[in-house]
């Protein structure tokens, strides 16, 4: 953590050196995401069960909170680092055999399994601008850093008895030390894309939608299995901006 507050200081003192067209622009925004996992077999042996885990997937929705703090190095680029909570997660529909009331028939029924990765995330990125002084576009490329704080699995389970399911689900979070006992990555880097478009309101305030595409690079399953999973997501940041 020292080191990752000492990375931000750096990059804040480097932008006010670079900083030559309106100062910096202090943001925050939220973040509806759209994301899912991507599978690849690190053997032979895995295959099987790489098709079982993509016909059992599906994709999850979530809202990320972040803050941003951009300068401007002329009136065509600006940099920009960030500080983000965001989640990310897929939905794998389990199938499980029950018994009926009548007769102890036995049914196959799906189970919806929860995943969820809670990030610490840190973008990084250059932005291509163009447009008046009330209206600009952009386009972007950086990286994401993601930090996992935490990775945690819900699950109805299954009781064999008169119902199907226990209610609550059960939980399996996994934070800090059981993170990397149980030989998940803890720092994931990310391929940042995308664009915005930005409106100024007033002579201090503007307000932006950006929507944007990462893909993570770092295997997100434990890493001694027979499957790497790499995430995904689509989002649209929505905020505003405050310039000093």
């Amino acid at each position: 953590m020292k080191k990752l507050l000492l990375l931000l200081t750096l990059l804040i003192f480097s932008f006010k050196a670079f900083s030559q067209d309106s100062g910096f622009v202090f943001g925050a925004y939220i973040t509806p995401t759209y994301s899912y996992r991507t599978l690849k077999a690190t053997s032979s042996a895995g295959n099987d069960t790489l098709k079982k885990a993509n016909a059992a997937d599906k994709a999850s929705g979530k809202i990320d909170f972040g803050i941003r703090l951009s300068a401007n190095i002329n009136h065509h680029w600006k940099i920009t680092v960030g500080a983000a909570y965001a989640s990310k997660g897929y939905i794998t529909n389990l199938t499980a055999d029950t018994l009926s009331k009548v007769g102890n028939a036995k049914n196959t029924i799906s189970i919806p399994q929860y995943n969820r990765y809670t990030f610490f995330e840190v973008p990084v990125y250059i932005t291509y601008k163009m447009g008046d002084s009330s209206f600009n576009f952009g386009i972007f490329a950086g990286i994401s850093n993601s930090f996992l704080m935490q990775y945690q699995q819900e699950v109805r389970t299954y009781d064999n008895q008169i119902t199907p399911f226990n209610s609550p689900p059960t939980n399996y979070p996994y934070t800090g030390a059981d993170l990397s006992a149980n030989y998940y990555s803890t720092y994931h880097i990310s391929l940042l894309l995308g664009v915005e478009f930005s409106y100024k309101i007033s002579q201090s305030v503007s307000i932006f939608a950006q929507p944007n595409f990462r893909y993570s690079f770092t295997n997100a399953l434990p890493t001694n299995g027979l499957l790497d999973a790499n995430l995904w997501n689509l989002g649209v940041s929505l905020g505003a901006d405050y310039i000093f």
